[in-house]
């Protein structure tokens, strides 16, 4: 167990893309529904899963607090009156909890290992959707890039290499007025491919051997950097040599090695985070990592679908 939360993003899709007319939010008020009536224990991957009543933010209505258990195997013993081990008589679950932010579009999921983990939980979420559905829940994790982070606090920057696949699609890249030189490189790179049939290009942009102190513009290369989705199959590799200080030796960062799920820490001497303490530091978390997990969520919805009929209902 832990006292900090890794980020998903959570969505209805068809085909890996989410669907943008169909609601997380008002799937859960459903479920919560649902299951004042009806049994909330289910078998997932042969493991015995349920979940608590459902938690809410009374400030903030798009935002709901869901703790799940996965039931612990074999017998539990504690210790009695007598100082004797005594079987106990009930059933002990090991717990993870996650809040949903419906504005933010992203989940905070506690990190007890011994708890269901994310595969259980969507199993599970999915359980109580009707086999003719043709969507399913999806939750995918958020990551930052902490290569660039690095590169944020050189001083130098002396050469950007990119390998690229060319056996992979040609994305389509965004850029701003200030790559504009980078979207005319990327272009030849796609004409290279048409022309010369080519299945790997090694682009290199560098100062050369001019003096300890030059550097390309700093500025331009991480917002490049940032633009560019480095986690696609096309690009292979980015490397990037920099230095932080005029005396010291160039340094190496492989950009895709360093591709890292957002974790947030919470300042609490404890080994695991409740639902309560969840909800109450909520703002505080979406504060410190928003910038970090912004980028990697817009990505995923960026490519979202609509879908005809948004009706349905649960139980199977």
């Amino acid at each position: 167990m832990s006292n900090s939360v890794k980020l998903y993003t959570i969505a209805f899709e068809k085909d890996e893309k989410p669907i943008k007319n169909l609601s997380i939010l008002d799937f859960f008020k459903k479920l919560e529904k649902y299951l004042e009536t009806r049994n909330r224990t289910k078998t997932i991957f042969d493991k015995v899963i349920t979940c608590s009543k459902f938690y809410k933010d009374d400030n903030y209505k798009e935002r709901i607090i869901i703790s799940f258990g996965k039931l612990k195997e074999g017998i539990s013993f504690k210790f009695n009156d007598n100082g004797n081990f005594e079987e106990i008589d009930m059933d002990i679950f090991n717990v993870n909890s996650f809040e949903y932010d419906d504005f933010e579009k992203i989940i905070a999921i506690t990190t007890n290992g011994a708890g269901p983990g994310i595969k259980y939980i969507e199993a599970y979420l999915n359980s109580f959707l009707q086999s003719n559905f043709e969507y399913n829940i999806k939750i995918r994790a958020l990551f930052e890039n902490k290569g660039i982070e690095i590169l944020k606090k050189a001083n130098f920057i002396r050469r950007v290499e990119f390998v690229l696949d060319l056996t992979h699609k040609f994305p389509s890249i965004n850029y701003s007025n200030k790559t504009n030189v980078f979207r005319a490189l990327f272009e030849l790179v796609k004409s290279t491919k048409e022309d010369l049939e080519t299945k790997t290009f090694i682009l290199a942009l560098g100062v050369g051997n001019s003096k300890r102190e030059s550097s390309l513009a700093l500025d331009n290369v991480l917002e490049m950097l940032e633009e560019i989705d480095i986690n696609q199959n096309f690009i292979k590799e980015i490397y990037v040599i920099y230095k932080n200080d005029m005396k010291e030796k160039t340094d190496l960062s492989k950009l895709k090695e360093y591709k890292m799920m957002i974790e947030h820490y919470f300042k609490i001497n404890t080994n695991l985070i409740s639902p309560e303490y969840l909800r109450d530091n909520w703002d505080n978390l979406i504060l410190e990592k928003k910038l970090k997990y912004y980028k990697s969520k817009n990505q995923y919805f960026e490519k979202s679908l609509e879908c005809n009929n948004q009706y349905y209902d649960l139980g199977k």
